[in-house]
């Protein structure tokens, strides 16, 4: 069987991220969500699309507070849309830059033609991220 593949255009995490309701601040490792409760556990990953980065939850301090493992690049002191990775973990992820110019895995920049194949068959790989604004990244993955 062939792989099949997605194409990217823009900056993302992989799971997709799914939005949830309420929306976030942050300062430093502290994460503040308002507007709606979810369920949500330690071990899961918050995605912030305003920078492009994946934070994993360490621990629910209560109701509408967790800690990350990192603190983002900049808090978020304006809310935005709170958003999770996709709970399922990819076994096997390809990323193949397709498009005319360079695209980025985890703030690393590989040129057009360059794939990087990731694969985790124990636990599963952690959510990843990718820029391709202005080119064109293809994915394929496998649970």
């Amino acid at each position: 069987m062939r792989p099949t593949y997605k194409t990217y255009t823009a900056a993302t995490c992989l799971p997709e991220p799914v939005v949830m309701s309420g929306t976030i601040t942050s300062v430093g490792n502290t994460v503040f969500i308002s507007g709606g409760l979810e369920l949500f556990s330690a071990g899961e990953f918050i995605y912030n699309p305003g920078t492009n980065e994946v934070r994993k939850i360490t621990k629910i301090l209560n109701e509408s507070t967790v800690e990350i493992d990192e603190a983002f690049t900049d808090d978020i002191e304006t809310p935005v849309d709170f958003r999770i990775t996709g709970r399922d973990r990819f076994k096997k992820l390809a990323l193949y830059v397709i498009g005319a110019t360079s695209g980025t895995y985890m703030g690393y920049t590989f040129p057009s033609g360059i794939v990087v194949d990731l694969e985790d068959f124990d636990n599963g790989i952690d959510p990843v991220v990718i820029n391709a604004t202005g080119t064109t990244i293809a994915v394929s993955s496998g649970f």
